[in-house]
Parts: C-alpha cells; structure tokens; sequence
C-alpha cells in the first residue's frame, strides 16, 4: 500500500506558506515522497529534480527547513521542520501530523462500524425477544451473563480500578468523585478515542486513565498501539468475526487479552 501525508490545510496559515514559491514546492515535495516514518530519501540535485526547481533554490529551501522558526505553529525542535539523516532528511513532526491524519480518516469509518454494531445488537435483542422457545440451558447462561454484567456496575460504581495484569486491586483510602474527568487527554487518549468514535477531545474519567496507567509500559507502548489500532479499526467480514470491546472502560479493563487477540489477528493478516 503506498505511503502518503495528509495536508492539512492549517498549511495556509503557516510560516512556511509566506516563503516563496520555489521554498513551498520543495517542502510539498518532501511531504509527498516522505515514507511511513516521515524519512525522505535522496540527494539535493535528486529533490531539486523532483520538486522542478533549481539546485540552487532547493539549497535554500533545506537551509531554512533545518533552521529554528520562532513563529512555527509547531514549537518543538525550536521550529525546525527537519534534521539530516543517513541518506536524506526526516521530517520531524511527521508522527504527530499522521496520527492525526489517522483520527480525521478513521472518523467516519469507525462512526459506521459503531452503527452496523447497533444494528447487529438490536437484530440479536429482537430475535432474542421474539423466540418464546428459550432452553433452560440457554437461560442458565443469561442469568450467569447478566450476574457478572451486574457484578461489573457494581464494581465499577464504587470506583475500584480494575488491574489489567491479574489479581486483586487494593482500594483507595481517597475516594474520587463518580466520573470525575481528567484535565485534559493526551495524544494517546485521543488516539484511543478514536477506536470508538469518540470525539478526541472526549475526556477520559480518572478511573479509566488510572487503569490505562496501571498496565505495565511495555504493553502499552507504541508498537502495541499499533497493533491494537489496527485491529480496531478493522473491518469485519461476514466469514470473520472479531469479538472486540464496545465501549472504552471495557477495553482498559481487559487490555492484555485484547492485546493477545490483536498480535493474533495482525499474525493472520
């Protein structure tokens, strides 16, 4: 599948968009022909030839994209849109502007998984409700389901954090308001947002970050969001069912099995 940058039209109102044409060619450029890891490989006179414009502009244009720009809308690097690698250059906010790509893309498709979701629920709860013809076995299991869903609320109620690596969870000597919000999400909360067609700015109870907090770093790093990202965001098939949480406290409260189920899926794929 081929590579590409979203281009955000926060563009227009950029430094880089006061530069001259031949500047704003070479950086389009560079943004069309980075890789998944924002690196762009290749030589001045090669960029010059893809960008069509002089050696001589395209030396200018690099120098001021590895120089510091005090009105950058990006601050970090001191402004700097990019550092030399081996080989080329890397474009330095080039994760944080695709994973946003990735929240706007994912937006509607997850909003469409969340209905065909709905709508496979209501056909289950109508076919449930309109079989008079329920086995004791069958009613065995819901009343079981049903205890555990209400063990769960329960539980949940009285604001007893989940430990997602096994065992009991002591409870807080301060008990924190039901449903208490955290200031504000981080770029990973807003990214797990996105999982369920949350708004990014949706933000997540105390509970729900001090349970995310409480899995163990190696199991939520980058490499695993990935693979947790892909598997939530896949679509399913009538011959694939993939069984995933609904809702994000369900998520976080049953992460490393999840996980195991996404390093599967991602085995298979």
């Amino acid at each position: 599948m081929p590579n590409y940058t979203k281009l955000f039209n926060t563009i227009i109102s950029s430094t880089i968009w006061s530069e001259n044409d031949k500047t704003r060619i070479v950086w389009i450029t560079m943004l069309a022909i980075a890789d998944q890891n924002g690196e762009v490989q290749g030589s001045i006179p090669g960029l010059a030839r893809l960008a069509g414009v002089s050696i001589e502009d395209t030396e200018i244009a690099i120098d001021k994209f590895l120089s510091p720009d005090p009105y950058s809308q990006t601050p970090d690097y001191e402004g700097r849109r990019i550092c030399k690698i081996d080989g080329g250059w890397e474009l330095l906010n080039h994760a944080k502007y695709r994973r946003m790509a990735s929240l706007a893309d994912n937006k509607d498709t997850n909003a469409k998984r969340q209905k065909r979701h709905r709508e496979r629920n209501n056909e289950v709860t109508h076919e449930r409700y309109s079989n008079a013809s329920v086995t004791h076995r069958n009613a065995t299991v819901t009343l079981q389901t049903d205890k555990a869903e209400a063990e769960a609320e329960a539980e949940a109620d009285n604001n007893i954090p989940p430990n997602p690596q096994g065992g009991k969870v002591k409870k807080s000597k301060t008990r924190k308001p039901k449903n208490q919000t955290v200031d504000c999400n981080t770029e990973t909360m807003q990214r797990i947002n996105s999982w369920f067609g949350r708004r990014p700015e949706t933000k997540w109870t105390i509970q729900e970050k001090e349970t995310f907090d409480a899995i163990d770093q190696p199991e939520r790093g980058e490499a695993q969001l990935d693979g947790m990202e892909q598997f939530y965001l896949a679509e399913e098939t009538e011959n694939e069912k993939l069984h995933r949480r609904t809702t994000l406290s369900t998520l976080l409260n049953n992460w490393l099995g999840e996980l195991d189920k996404a390093r599967a899926y991602a085995k298979k794929h």
